[in-house]
């Protein structure tokens, strides 16, 4: 069972801290990507590119929202489950919130390439 005092004190463990901290500031970047490059158009931009026939789905701005939302959600996800295992399995813990900081880098590298392949 995860605790409050056990969520404090995972927290507390300097390399958790940094990577689900430096997970919700690209986050945070992400979203503001999406508002500065993307953002209030009227117009449909695309929300996937595939190598082989390029931008293959349109949208309106808004659904470009979805991408950060479901990172959010891995890196709670993950946070919850790495305080869960971490009393039995430190290096558990840190290997699912490094693998939350790599999720919100991948989805920041989408969302900068979506918006090269707009312009």
């Amino acid at each position: 069972m995860v605790t409050k005092k056990g969520l404090f004190l995972l927290y507390r463990e300097k390399l958790i801290f940094r990577y689900t901290n430096t997970s919700f500031v690209i986050v945070l970047i992400s979203f503001l990507w999406i508002l500065l490059k993307m953002g209030f158009r009227n117009e449909l931009i695309p929300l996937h590119y595939n190598t082989i026939f390029g931008v293959d789905r349109y949208g309106p701005w808004q659904y470009a929202f979805v991408y950060p939302v479901m990172v959010i959600v891995v890196t709670v996800i993950n946070f919850l489950v790495s305080a869960f295992v971490y009393p039995r399995d430190k290096y558990l813990s840190y290997f699912l919130v490094l693998m939350s900081l790599v999720v919100s880098i991948t989805c920041l590298v989408y969302l900068v390439s979506l918006t090269i392949y707009q312009l």
